[in-house]
């Protein structure tokens, strides 16, 4: 009886063996991709965005002197409208980049499009303590606060 049951199992085997390779090298390489796009590619996204930014930050500085040591805010101009009686912004442009340094007070207003230099301001930035309040308020498309060159200026 055992061999009947060994010689059936042998027989088994030999017909769906490849079959059962086939199905482990399809699992095993959908968890390595997995493995893979999760600590590789998923970790990369936060460098890409930070690159972005680097981009941003080297093209201003071939044209102006920008501080050194500190790593600026970066905000878009989504509705110049809302701005137009700032101002710092009375030349903005939709898509407009603004840079801000907290440490050193220091505004750039840079129009990506031309590669120019729109406006240079610096700031006041008064209770302010964390300068990721000052980003909030730019991305929130308010933009109430103003900058103004060479004035005073509360955010």
């Amino acid at each position: 009886m055992k061999d009947v049951i060994i010689k059936n199992m042998k027989k088994f085997a030999k017909k769906y063996i490849l079959y059962f390779i086939f199905l482990f090298l399809i699992v095993f390489f959908f968890f390595l991709f997995l493995l893979i796009k999760t600590y590789v590619f998923d970790k990369n996204a936060g460098s890409i965005i930070k690159t972005e930014d680097q981009i941003i930050i080297e093209r201003i500085g071939k044209l102006v002197f920008l501080p050194k040591g500190e790593t600026p805010i970066i905000a878009t101009v989504s509705d110049p409208e809302k701005l137009l009686g700032q101002p710092f912004f009375i030349d903005a442009k939709k898509g407009d980049q603004v840079l801000i340094y907290t440490n050193v007070k220091k505004a750039y207003l840079y129009n990506p499009v031309e590669n120019k230099i729109v406006n240079i301001a610096s700031l006041n930035i008064g209770n302010v303590k964390k300068s990721t309040n000052i980003l909030e308020d730019l991305e929130s498309s308010d933009l109430n606060n103003s900058i103004g060159s060479g004035e005073e200026n509360n955010f």
